[in-house]
């Protein structure tokens, strides 16, 4: 740990706060495939969805991953987005 904050103070870094998410979710569990479902054509709702999905520098459409892994959105069990508390 004091090789750390030798190494932090060296880099001028020592007293910048930075925010350390202690638990991970696999998003290839649950998001990497898709924007969710699409709202109705011809409303401000499809707007922000297609604005979402779309780099804002670019304005391409973000790709989306093609992994096998089984998805788990939110409900059940085996889904790992729905269990913080808000």
């Amino acid at each position: 740990l004091e090789q750390l904050a030798r190494m932090l103070r060296g880099r001028g870094g020592a007293d910048r706060a930075v925010w350390i998410c202690a638990v991970s979710v696999n998003h290839h569990a649950s998001i990497c495939g898709g924007f969710g479902p699409e709202p109705q054509a011809g409303t401000a709702a499809i707007a922000a969805f297609d604005r979402r999905r779309r780099d804002s520098i670019t304005g391409k459409v973000y790709p989306l991953c093609a992994c096998a892994t089984p998805k788990h959105e939110d409900h059940g069990d085996e889904c790992e987005l729905n269990k913080f508390e808000e």
